[in-house]
């Protein structure tokens, strides 16, 4: 009898050893959603959140595209693994939430769009001044609609919101009428690359495009002698803000001749 019971002691106490611990099962990596993206949109439907619908009529919703988000994880690609969230969504966030509700730190937001853009032109984000000054991603580009930086005609609409000193300037008028130069023409928000640098880096490319072109000057009533004045334009130490700085960003009254 002795020996049956200290033989059944000894299994307890070699099962409660083995057995995995409190901080062990909190080692587990999160899991994905079943069902993927087909899961998150049968709740986000509807109401506040349903805008999630207008990701799959972009670029990140692009099924056959294996770099795409609907070509990988879906909307867990930018939310992280959120099996836990669709398991109870009114009382569980996210891994990542860019809403209000449940909104995640600033760092954790940007470097899940960095996680796929980090090697194209926003491969210089994270010494940028736009960084340094806690502006985030998610504050200029909204993937779930017509994203407006990304169209010319609604770009300056989005910089303005906090550049507004340069919103009645020409350039800020002619941006918002369609088809004129949006901000990003000459500035690049994703660096930290002055106008300056970036002008002689591209030949005044930001300039010339447009006052180059006797239809653009026909239709927005801009010069198009870019290229040909006192052939600066030929000279690869030069660019048009030798004579021109600031002049973007004047009043169109106080422009002159």
């Amino acid at each position: 009898m002795f020996k049956r019971v200290c033989g059944k002691t000894l299994l307890v106490v070699a099962a409660l050893l083995s057995a995995p611990g409190p901080g062990t099962l909190a080692q587990q990596p999160p899991a994905y959603a079943a069902q993927g993206a087909t899961q998150c949109l049968s709740c986000h439907d509807f109401g506040p959140e349903s805008p999630v619908h207008g990701v799959l009529a972009g670029s990140h919703g692009l099924a056959g595209d294996a770099a795409a988000m609907a070509g990988r994880r879906g909307c867990e690609d930018c939310h992280g693994p959120s099996a836990a969230h669709t398991a109870a969504p009114l009382r569980t966030a996210p891994a990542v939430s860019f809403g209000p509700r449940w909104g995640a730190g600033g760092d954790a937001q940007d470097e899940r769009c960095l996680s796929c853009h980090s090697g194209d032109t926003a491969r210089h984000w994270r010494d940028s001044p736009h960084r340094a000054g806690d502006v985030r991603c998610v504050a200029c580009h909204d993937i779930h609609t017509r994203d407006r930086v990304l169209f010319d005609e609604r770009q300056a609409e989005v910089c303005t919101v906090c550049h507004d000193d340069q919103g009645s300037g020409i350039h800020g008028m002619q941006a918002r009428v369609s088809r004129n130069p949006p901000c990003s023409d000459c500035h690049s928000p994703h660096s930290g690359e002055g106008v300056a640098a970036r002008m002689l880096d591209n030949r005044s490319q930001g300039c010339s495009h447009c006052h180059d072109l006797v239809r653009m000057a026909t239709r927005a009533s801009v010069s198009a002698t870019a290229k040909s004045y006192h052939k600066v334009m030929t000279q690869p130490d030069r660019t048009c803000l030798d004579c021109h700085r600031g002049i973007a960003h004047e009043a169109a009254g106080s422009m002159g001749d």
